[in-house]
């Protein structure tokens, strides 16, 4: 699981994502998304290297912290 634009004062997240696999050497995860920003609100899309989520403007869902899966 990984969670982005951590609010730790009122213990809310912007977005939160199912954490897939990682990229050794790299601390960003590659993650699935269900996206309800775009036109289909049951989409799912897969994101590799995901440090920013898709949330209301870049740069304001950085990654706060994620667990990645165990081999």
């Amino acid at each position: 699981m990984a969670v982005y634009g951590l609010n730790v004062a009122r213990l809310v997240a912007q977005h939160v994502a199912f954490v897939v696999s990682y990229t050794p050497g790299l601390r960003e995860p590659n993650a699935v998304n269900g996206d309800g920003s775009h036109t289909g609100f049951s989409r799912v899309e897969y994101q590799s290297i995901e440090y920013d989520a898709d949330a209301a403007g870049a740069g304001t869902a950085l990654l706060a912290s994620y667990v990645s899966p165990s081999a």
